[in-house]
């Protein structure tokens, strides 16, 4: 009796460990309350211009990654770092046409925060510029 009693407490401990495991998602040790770590990569949507977009590259294990997208006009391009949830982007070769009725406003990104489902584009001054949502 005593051997099932100790298997039944073994068995209970082991589905316990099991089930703590599942979290789904990325999670930061040194984060507060075990919050996830804000996501970059897919795809992230202007309202305007409705073409604008930036799309992010999952970063390696440096925080380093690939950017690509449009400002509704011309395409935009480069190499992004991660830290936290801020994303300084250095910009790569991209077109210069001439857009007329189009707010080419992302042309000027140089860093994006992320918070949840929503991203602040600033410019080189760290001025907001725009938002971006997380394509679904």
């Amino acid at each position: 009796m005593k051997s099932l009693t100790q298997f039944a407490t073994l068995l209970a401990a082991a589905g316990t460990l099991a089930l703590t495991g599942c979290g789904g998602g990325t999670v930061s040790p040194g984060a507060p309350g075990g919050e996830a770590e804000p996501q970059i990569e897919g795809k992230w949507q202007a309202e305007d211009p409705e073409d604008a977009f930036l799309e992010f590259a999952e970063p390696d294990e440096e925080g380093n990654g690939q950017v690509t997208g449009s400002d509704g006009c011309n395409g935009v391009q480069g190499e992004y770092t991660l830290e936290d949830d801020t994303a300084t982007i250095e910009r790569g070769f991209g077109t210069l046409k001439g857009c007329t009725d189009v707010d080419t406003w992302l042309h000027e990104a140089s860093s994006v925060v992320v918070s949840g489902d929503e991203m602040t584009v600033l410019d080189a001054d760290g001025e907001e510029i725009g938002t971006l949502s997380r394509e679904a």
